[in-house]
């Protein structure tokens, strides 16, 4: 007895064909390898789209990298590639999006949005710092306006923001000397606080320049000390072999911070050795100058 036997197949013409048991098994065996090379083909486009189209971002060597393809092997096989390793440093990011770069990475549908979260992180880090700088340089105004206020026993002034560095202010009791930290030496002036109303004036060298009323019978008088005057007087012939108390560097100093930058040294200079006599249509200018950056900041405590 054959172990063969024959299945009868029409056509559509009506001819009937006889399949053996042999030639439907080479059929069976012949669709089943189209299949999977269907299969096999499907996947290989699958997996080279996949790699040509999805991306991924990790952390490398401190860095974020940003990857096309997918993360992994398949079967051996590598689907991925390094696009670029960014400058965003893992240190300056979020600490879970750091960890989960380190730990899996992040992925995305496409190298574009792999791009895209990347500028997402520049932009968060760059605000971030910008929000960090502007905090700090607030808080450094902070303290240099609180280094500006001074106070006394009965009054306050806050001291102008050109002397920020240069100017050292010493308390004693209801009153403030203000000295050149150049020149600790030289006091630019004071301001003092009293129960009358001012009664002298002083002289060339150094005299009252504002005299304030608090209310309530309190006053505060601002003085200057005028270096400038003495500096200039040894460049004058007549008074050349005298010795001078002040230098030309300390006196173009304090009458800077007097005049906040307004009045040169040398211009006071060259009009006494223009006159040949002490006498200077500039030097009192920084008088005003000088009264008006403290004046309007005295306050009664």
């Amino acid at each position: 007895m054959s172990n063969f036997f024959a299945i009868p197949i029409t056509d559509e013409w009506g001819t009937t064909y006889q399949l053996t048991t042999a030639g439907y098994t080479a059929l069976v065996v012949l669709m089943l390898a189209l299949l999977l090379v269907a299969i096999i083909a499907g996947c290989a486009y699958g997996f080279n789209y996949l790699a040509s189209n999805a991306a991924y971002l990790v952390a490398q060597d401190g860095k974020v990298a940003v990857y096309q393809g997918v993360p992994g092997d398949i079967f051996g096989f590598s689907f991925n590639h390094l696009d670029r390793v960014t400058d965003v440093a893992l240190d300056d990011l979020q600490p879970g999006t750091a960890n989960r770069l380190r730990e899996e990475g992040i992925k995305v549908d496409s190298l574009e949005a792999a791009n895209s979260l990347v500028a997402e992180y520049e932009k968060e880090i760059a605000d971030r710092k910008a929000a960090e700088e502007e905090a700090a340089r607030q808080a450094e105004e902070q303290r240099k306006a609180a280094a500006r206020h001074i106070e006394a026993q009965t009054f306050s002034v806050d001291l102008p923001e050109y002397w920020d560095g240069r100017v050292t202010a010493k308390v004693e009791g209801d009153s403030i000397c203000l000295y050149s930290t150049a020149h600790p030496d030289k006091y630019i002036g004071s301001l003092a606080g009293y129960d009358h109303e001012a009664q002298v004036g002083g002289d060339v060298s150094g005299s009252l320049v504002k005299d304030i009323n608090l209310g309530g019978g309190r006053y505060v008088e601002i003085w200057i000390r005028r270096w400038a005057y003495d500096a200039a007087m040894s460049h004058l012939s007549k008074y050349s072999s005298s010795s001078s108390i002040c230098s030309d560097d300390a006196a173009r100093e304090t009458l800077d911070l007097q005049s906040l930058g307004a009045i040169s040294f040398d211009t006071i200079v060259s009009e006494m050795k223009a006159a040949d006599t002490p006498e200077s249509k500039t030097l009192f200018k920084a008088d005003d100058i000088f009264a008006n950056a403290l004046a309007p900041t005295v306050k009664p405590l």
